[in-house]
């Protein structure tokens, strides 16, 4: 007979909207930590030593401004794998080539998490000159989406602003996603965007 709050995990909403993109380009996974497609095949084994293209820079000014407002502390809070994600994300969007980000060694593709994947996928686009539909798909939902909302909900770091971050999500997905991946994102933005549940809007605003 109490009152309670419903609290659902932002990053594993993230995680979810993800694997929408990721699976739509990169074929069904064929065993644990492998997919038919060319995209999951493409960032498997050890992508780090794979040598630089002239890869496509993918610019994204206000990624940028958000990357470079980052405090320390949510820095040294992100998962070693984000603060990989991180340093290379910024190579795509600036074209300034860090080494220190693009020479480590990144754990093993698992397909019920997709932190690693994430920065894999980035890691290939440095050395891909000429990246197939499918690739620049997923680069594109990364840089234009993905990572904007990663970090803003990062930076703000609070409940109560879940509603707000998922909103920007909702509308970066509407401005840079197909028809078809919008068609599938949608499905997921609505199972899984239970932090936005009128009952939690309520105890937000109590």
């Amino acid at each position: 007979g109490k009152p309670y709050g419903r609290i659902v995990c932002f990053f594993h909403h993230l995680e979810k909207t993800f694997e929408v993109i990721f699976l739509l380009y990169s074929g069904k996974t064929t065993s644990p930590g492998s997919y038919s497609g060319d995209v999951g095949k493409g960032i498997s084994g050890d992508v780090h030593k794979l040598p630089l293209e002239v890869f496509e820079i993918l610019p994204n000014p206000s990624l940028l401004q958000l990357i470079n407002n980052i405090s320390e502390d949510t820095i040294k809070s992100l998962s070693n794998d984000h603060k990989i994600f991180l340093g290379l994300i910024k190579i795509v969007i600036t074209g300034e080539v860090d080494k220190r980000w693009v020479e480590t060694k990144f754990g093993p593709v698992v397909t019920s998490r997709f932190t690693t994947t994430q920065a894999r996928v980035v890691r290939r686009w440095l050395s891909t000159a000429n990246p197939s539909f499918e690739l620049s798909r997923v680069m594109h939902y990364l840089v234009y989406v993905w990572a904007e909302v990663f970090f803003t909900i990062k930076h703000l770091n609070l409940f109560v602003y879940a509603p707000r971050v998922l909103l920007l999500e909702v509308m970066l997905t509407q401005k840079h996603c197909s028809y078809p991946e919008r068609t599938l994102l949608a499905k997921s933005l609505s199972f899984n965007g239970q932090m936005a549940h009128p009952e939690n809007l309520s105890l937000i605003h109590i």
